[in-house]
């Protein structure tokens, strides 16, 4: 026990000179005004603003870019893809909010999204404007011509061809696992 108090004392003896000399570090010279230390402390201060300038034009650049987080960033990126107008793009908003749909780019992919049964009594109203909205990013339900019904068999059996060759001459098909 004399071992451990005897450090302990040693400890705190040594600590009571370390306080009585830091008030020393104020008087004489080292109070002085030192333009070192306003140089050394205007280039830190302007470091740490230079860091955050740095940070925010990072953060906006990253934004920019469009990470879609945001599903309704998504949305306002895919009606300025689509280039429509305004009303167009409130009118699917509103469709969207009308169905409480969590992914409201759904409405760019799922054509029963405008089925006049999923519509709320509102938007019911403007029926034919969301049926040409659905045939604008979608497509019509309506059936093909035969002229285009055979141009888009000959345009399948032209892929099917390609398709073939490429995967009997040893060349992976696009789209194909290596």
């Amino acid at each position: 026990m004399n071992m451990v108090s005897g450090m302990l004392e040693l400890l705190l003896v040594g600590q009571a000179d370390r306080l009585q000399s830091m008030g020393n570090r104020f008087r004489g010279r080292s109070a002085e005004f030192n333009s070192d230390d306003l140089v050394t402390g205007l280039i830190l201060v302007a470091a740490v603003a230079l860091a955050v300038f740095i940070l925010a034009r990072l953060r906006a650049r990253q934004e920019k870019r469009g990470t879609y987080n945001n599903p309704w960033a998504l949305f306002r990126e895919l009606c300025k893809a689509h280039q429509l107008d305004r009303a167009s793009c409130r009118l699917l908003r509103e469709l969207a909010r009308s169905q409480r749909l969590d992914q409201p780019a759904r409405l760019f992919l799922e054509p029963e999204r405008y089925e006049p049964s999923q519509l709320s009594p509102q938007l019911a109203k403007q029926v034919e404007a969301l049926r040409e909205l659905r045939d604008r990013l979608i497509g019509s339900d309506e059936p093909r011509s035969e002229a285009d019904a055979e141009a888009a068999i000959e345009t399948n059996a032209a892929t099917q061809n390609v398709a073939a060759n490429a995967t009997s001459s040893g060349r992976p098909v696009v789209g194909e696992r290596v």
